[in-house]
Formats: C-alpha cells, sequence, structure tokens
C-alpha cells in the first residue's frame, strides 16, 4: 500500500519535493496546500493531487504524512498542526526559528507517537558519508574547520527578511552546524560575530563552537560569495591525519605519512 502524501507550501522548495516524491512509487501525492490558489493548482495538475488550502484540508483526505516547505517561520506551527491530526512530518528546516517553538516540536513528537524528520539532506550526501563512515571507523576528529557560502541571498525573495528566515544562519548555514554536531559531537557552547555586509540581514558570520570533549571548531558563512566551488567545505582534524570534503561529492581521508 501506498503511502499518502500531502504538502504544505507549493513554493520552489516545494515543487522540488513533489518533484522528487511523483518519481517515488511507494507514494501517493494526495494534496498539495497554499494560501496561494493559484500556486496549489498549477503544483497538484503538475504532480497529483488535489489543491487545498489547509492542514484540516488534507486531513480530510486521509493523507498519512505531511511535508513542510512553507518559509522557516511557519515550520513549528504547521508541524505541530500536522502532528496533532495524526500525520507524520517531514519538515524542511529549521524546525524551528526559536527554541521555545523547537521544544514544542519535539514535546509534539514524544505526545504524538508521530515520526518527524527534518531536511538535512547533507546527511545522505556522498562526501558527508564518506566522512562519517571514516569517523565511524576510528577517525576521532580533535578539532575541525568548516564553511559554507552563497552567491546571492536573492531567492527566494523572503531570503532576506529574518522575520520569515529567523535569520541568514537559518538558511544553509544550519546544514553546516548539523554537520558539525553530527560529525564532530554535539555543540556545548557558541561564540559569535557578524555583520550586514550587503544585505539588511547578517550576511557574514564567524562561529567559533565548542563541541563535547572541548574539541573547537570555526564555521564561517557569507551570503554575498560568487558561486564558485566549493561552497561548502568541511576539515576534521584528527591525530596527525585530515578528512575533508568539497560540496556534497568530493572527499579525501589523508595521513602525515600519505599527504
Amino acid at each position: 500500500m501506498r503511502v499518502k502524501v500531502g504538502l504544505i507550501g507549493a513554493g520552489g522548495m516545494g515543487r522540488r519535493h513533489l518533484g522528487a516524491l511523483a518519481r517515488d512509487p511507494r507514494v501517493e501525492i494526495a494534496g498539495v496546500a497554499d494560501t496561494d490558489e493559484a500556486a496549489a493548482r498549477a503544483a497538484a495538475d503538475e504532480f497529483g493531487g488535489r489543491p487545498c488550502r489547509t492542514v484540516a484540508d488534507l486531513a480530510d483526505l486521509g493523507v498519512d504524512a505531511a511535508y513542510v516547505t512553507l518559509p522557516n517561520a511557519y515550520h513549528a506551527a504547521i508541524a505541530l498542526e500536522a502532528m496533532d491530526r495524526g500525520m507524520h512530518v517531514f519538515s524542511e528546516k529549521p524546525m524551528a526559528t526559536s527554541l521555545d517553538a523547537a521544544r514544542r516540536v519535539a514535546a509534539g513528537v514524544r505526545d504524538s507517537g508521530c515520526v518527524y524528520q527534518m531536511g538535512f539532506n547533507r546527511r545522505f550526501a556522498p562526501a558527508y558519508r564518506y566522512l562519517k563512515q571514516e569517523v565511524a571507523a576510528g577517525f576521532v576528529p580533535l578539532s575541525a574547520n568548516a564553511k559554507i557560502t552563497d552567491g546571492d541571498m536573492l531567492t527566494p525573495s523572503w531570503y532576506i527578511n529574518p522575520a520569515l528566515t529567523g535569520g541568514f544562519l537559518y538558511d544553509c548555514a544550519v546544514h553546516m552546524i548539523d554537520m558539525v554536531a553530527w560529525l564532530v559531537g554535539p555543540v556545548r557552547s557558541v561564540a559569535a560575530l557578524g555583520r550586514q555586509s550587503c544585505y539588511p540581514d547578517h550576511d557574514d558570520i564567524a562561529l567559533l563552537l565548542r563541541c563535547e570533549g572541548e574539541r573547537p571548531v570555526a564555521l564561517t558563512t557569507c551570503g554575498h560569495a560568487s558561486w564558485a566551488r566549493p561552497t561548502e567545505r568541511v576539515e576534521l582534524y584528527g591525530d596527525h591525519a585530515l578528512l575533508a570534503s568539497e560540496d556534497m561529492e568530493r572527499a579525501r581521508h589523508t595521513t602525515r605519512e600519505e599527504p
């Protein structure tokens, strides 16, 4: 039996997910919800399902799982409503744009018994899976350096509105924060320095993270670099050894003896 999926947020990211779901034989796209009726109808016409306006409309269709692909500030409330209605949830990152809202989502997952997943796609990318595999095999990252950049902050149009994004760190940089926690260890403290260089939001940020085991990590992010690759890079420093990745496809493991 196929999983009946409903999607909330028929913008660019939502349409990407619909394209992937439409190619999966395990999935039936039951409905597409958006407050913009034209957007919901266009997406439903292209990928299948019924155009809807609300989470309640999707629940009426018997949806098993909801995809939340709205601007960041709406993720938590919509995910909570979907779980309250018995739907499992895939939410684009971030979980929420405040700690209080994130705690409510975590409590909602526990109370509802629903499956909840955030869209941290780097965990499934070949380069980062290789790094994780090497760490699992015994490589111990003692410190690390990471960076992720954007060529601009113009798409989508709400990208530079902190009221909708929660701030620049909640966009691409949150992927790298997740990678640090996944590869090095839980983050125990954070120091940050940022400035508004080219956009109304802080678009240049440097973080110093202290991970479990007193391991330092430097992380930088910029919203006005070029699109020259690599736009993201991770370096994990071990005992006279290095694990390094560039973007999501390239990675290497070097040692003092085999550089």
